[in-house]
């Protein structure tokens, strides 16, 4: 019996910090949870996403898949559509309620 060929996906995950009014900073981890060298810093625009996907694939293996991870502030709307455009999956961790205040 001939086993069926495994597929394996890297994928990297760019944690982005949102500025309200300023620029967004991202850190990267690899597919091993190491940070890759440097911090992007990006506006919100369609070019500045490409600019910084762009870095990332000279950097990553060839077929690297990225994943945003991002809170859901009031800037996040723009970017997030953004990426869903250009079909990159985006993360908004829940914010955790406060069980001893009104939170």
């Amino acid at each position: 019996m001939e086993l069926p060929e495994v597929l394996t996906m890297i994928m990297w995950t760019v944690g982005v910090d949102l500025g309200k009014k300023a620029t967004h900073r991202a850190v990267v981890l690899d597919e091993n949870c190491r940070k890759v060298d440097k911090e992007w810093i990006f506006t919100t625009s369609a070019e500045e996403l490409d600019r910084l996907l762009a870095e990332l694939a000279t950097l990553a293996p060839a077929g690297t898949v990225f994943r945003f991870v991002m809170e859901p502030t009031p800037a996040w709307q723009t970017v997030g559509l953004i990426c869903t455009r250009k079909a990159i999956r985006c993360i908004w961790p829940r914010r955790p309620r406060c069980t001893t205040c009104a939170g």
